[in-house]
């Protein structure tokens, strides 16, 4: 059940991150050099997105290295706001609401993971 947990976790953020970047067409991105976050593993890559049409919009990748010496990146950190922190707060929420009920959380992760992503730009 955790392993499942775990795969329609992943896959709702997944989805989530994508929602996220789908409406972004045509603005500037700077990237800056990584940063040591807290070891050689883990590093902090900020992005800043420019819209001539609005403010600057200040991301930040958390990346980690995996066992197989892979990098991905598991939270996004949009002006100062944790995008894994909050989707944590809302799944434990789920789970309460649920009354521990796994099977149900699951069943609504693939529901959610299964969403069409919206094109519209922002």
């Amino acid at each position: 059940q955790r392993k499942e947990f775990v795969k329609w976790f992943t896959e709702y953020m997944v989805t989530n991150y994508a929602q996220i970047f789908a409406g972004y067409k045509e603005q500037d991105v700077k990237v800056e050099a990584a940063k040591k976050v807290t070891d050689a593993k883990v590093v902090s890559i900020n992005v800043k997105i420019i819209d001539p049409e609005r403010p600057p919009i200040n991301i930040q990748f958390k990346v980690r290295k995996t066992k197989k010496k892979q990098w991905r990146v598991y939270d996004l950190v949009a002006e100062n706001i944790s995008v894994l922190v909050s989707k944590q707060a809302e799944i434990n929420q789920l789970i309460r609401k649920e009354k521990g009920n796994l099977d149900s959380v699951i069943s609504l992760l693939k529901e959610k993971s299964k969403m069409p992503i919206n094109l519209k730009k922002r």
